[in-house]
């Protein structure tokens, strides 16, 4: 739809296959996968993506302990004149646990905890951004 260069961010095209394994252990439900992907950059890149989602509930789900994480690689050089000089790969991780008490019915108090490296920069930084949340789920 957009083309390089029309906008500020383009997001190019990937395309992945991987597999995905969801099983449950102690009561928890998870869901784990690994996919090889084809980023579509003007030098492609040959990558993979980890992915882990998870969730428990306790007390007929009155506390929730939630979340995911990602582990992905990119390559530096993406083909450009701003990143052709680098080389190897990036190795990012995106997660983001959360926790939940059921206040009433639906209606829930908790917290998620957003954490990246190498995701919003390309400094060996890892970044935390805790939140307090308040959500709805329709029963």
């Amino acid at each position: 739809i957009a083309e390089p260069g029309s906008y500020s961010y383009y997001i190019t095209n990937a395309y992945s296959v991987g597999a995905v394994y969801p099983f449950q252990w102690k009561g928890a439900w998870f869901s784990t996968s690994l996919s090889y992907t084809l980023n579509a950059f003007k030098k492609p890149s040959n990558d993979i993506l980890y992915s882990l989602y998870w969730g428990k509930g306790f007390w007929n789900y009155k506390f929730e302990f939630s979340g995911d994480v990602e582990l992905y690689t990119v390559n530096k050089n993406l083909g450009d004149a701003a990143t052709g000089n680098l080389h190897g790969k990036w190795v990012s991780f995106f997660g983001e646990p959360q926790v939940w008490f059921r206040i009433h019915k639906g209606f829930a108090m908790g917290s998620k905890i957003n954490m990246y490296f190498h995701v919003l920069t390309d400094e060996s930084l890892l970044q935390v951004y805790p939140t307090l949340a308040a959500r709805f789920k329709f029963q």
